[in-house]
């Protein structure tokens, strides 16, 4: 499943960057999260954890499930996981990095979920067929997913502008990423992937 794929770069969780230490709900969701037995029976036979697909919390380009994966790094969980939701097509979507997934609400690819804790609920129950989770399991994955930090780049500065360590080439796309385009009613790449909010 690749799980070794990454280990650099590291995972930063907020608490740790500041000094801290890792609170006991946050040690339990790090705990839940490697541990298969918070989904459901396939992904547990499987050995498959949060943590397989989300090394680190980063997405794991190495993922590879044969017969539901196109290519390393994505997966179809519509049809391994969960029966009753196979749609019966060969559909694979990318990993996810969550890395600052705090930020990124509202959460799923169409954003139907508001909440943070009502879409891990609904990735373990309705898409791997997990038990309906322990409210303090559930709790704990939350408060471990709202560490994962961003990782310093020191060629961004604030508002996702480039500092001046960043080579000729960069600020060039820069430029682009913000030129308005014709074919895009004049929006630019910036209108919808804005740098001050991480280009979400």
């Amino acid at each position: 499943l690749g799980e070794s794929a990454l280990e650099a770069p590291r995972q930063i969780l907020t608490v740790e960057r500041k000094g801290g230490r890792q609170s006991f709900l946050v040690a339990l969701g790090n705990l839940a999260f490697s541990a298969p037995d918070v989904l459901g029976d396939p992904a547990r036979r499987a050995g498959i954890s949060c943590a397989s697909c989300h090394v680190g919390g980063e997405a794991n380009p190495a993922f590879f499930l044969p017969g539901h994966s196109s290519r390393p790094g994505n997966v179809d969980v519509t049809g391994p996981f969960n029966p009753e939701a196979d749609d019966g097509l060969l559909n694979p979507l990318d990993i996810p990095s969550l890395r600052g997934i705090r930020h990124s609400a509202p959460y799923g690819r169409d954003g139907r979920s508001a909440s943070l804790r009502e879409f891990t609920r609904e990735v373990i129950v309705k898409e791997f067929a997990g038990k309906e989770p322990l409210p303090a399991v559930l709790d704990g994955l939350v408060a471990y997913m709202r560490q994962f930090e961003l990782l310093p780049n020191p060629k961004l500065g604030p508002g996702g502008r480039l500092t001046d360590a960043a080579p000729g080439a960069a600020r060039q796309g820069e430029a682009l990423f913000r030129e308005p385009f014709e074919g895009m009613g004049g929006m630019s790449c910036a209108s919808c992937h804005m740098p001050s909010a991480m280009f979400l």
